[in-house]
């Protein structure tokens, strides 16, 4: 097994990072080796397995796992298309400054106490963004201030994604519930997940469950308590207006959800939340 340094790896003048859009055509493989500097990838298009301090993960599009310099690993193309994925990798001090600035030492941040490095499973809006990202590092090799601003992003919308109770749920189930936030498929019900997955009504249920500890029906009731506050707060719509697109069968039931999860009632949230700007 080999270990590559930063300078063998990169090319003359890529002083803080290097950025590439890599593709392994099928039957190939990057063999097994280690570095002396820190890595992140994600998937664009194809699937191909990862083997990584031992153990095989499969590594497709809209994958990204955060690396680090003492992981061992390779990727080999098993599939019968090519797998096509973004890297860049940077010397490590420059991710220690920035995780010694922001971050106290008993965060587990980027992983560094894990038998695995980090992998999650990235939503269309952080794909988007990544791939935009990605073209200031490769025509600024030298730049540390474009590095330095790209990780912080970075690890801004990760905290942001480990956040939200979905992160972890099947990517068939976040794109469900992605869906359900929409106005015109929460106001039906819980039984919306069902229809939007095109699965059970009951696996919809234990999976969510699994991941999340709601049920449908506590889902979409919190999907649609939250759209109510937004309206309540930016419009002049009347309450009763704003219950009955939510698809709630009362009004009482609705006020008895809202101030459930905001301690107060409708009217009163609106009167301490109020975002309107009037006309002038």
């Amino acid at each position: 097994m080999k270990y590559i340094t930063w300078s063998k790896f990169t090319n003359l003048g890529e002083t803080t990072h290097h950025a590439i859009l890599h593709r392994l055509e099928p039957g190939s493989r990057q063999e097994m080796h280690g570095h002396k500097f820190t890595e992140i990838f994600w998937g664009i298009d194809g699937e191909c397995i990862h083997t990584v301090n031992g153990q095989e993960q499969i590594f497709s599009e809209n994958d990204l796992i955060l690396l680090r310099s003492n992981d061992i690993h390779e990727l080999t193309c098993n599939s019968r298309k090519p797998f096509s994925y973004y890297l860049i990798c940077f010397q490590t001090s420059i991710l220690n400054r920035l995780l010694k600035r922001y971050f106290s030492a008993e965060e587990d941040i980027w992983g560094m106490h894990g038998e695995l490095p980090l992998k999650y499973h990235i939503p269309p809006l952080l794909r988007q963004w990544l791939n935009a990202a990605i073209s200031e590092l490769i025509g600024n090799p030298d730049d540390l201030m474009a590095v330095e601003r790209f990780l912080l992003n970075l690890l801004f919308e990760i905290r942001k994604l480990e956040a939200q109770a979905t992160y972890q749920c099947p990517p068939w189930l976040q794109e469900t519930l992605r869906q359900a936030l929409k106005p015109e498929n929460f106001q039906h019900g819980s039984t919306i997940l069902a229809d939007l997955s095109q699965r059970s009504y009951e696996h919809v249920s234990r999976v969510l469950k699994q991941h999340t500890g709601l049920t449908p029906s506590e889902y979409i009731n919190n999907t649609r308590i939250e759209y109510a506050a937004a309206q309540l707060a930016l419009t002049d719509r009347p309450i009763i207006d704003i219950s009955d697109e939510c698809g709630f069968a009362s009004l009482g039931r609705f006020y008895n959800l809202f101030k459930k999860r905001y301690k107060m009632p409708p009217r009163k949230y609106r009167l301490q939340h109020r975002r309107i700007i009037p006309a002038q």
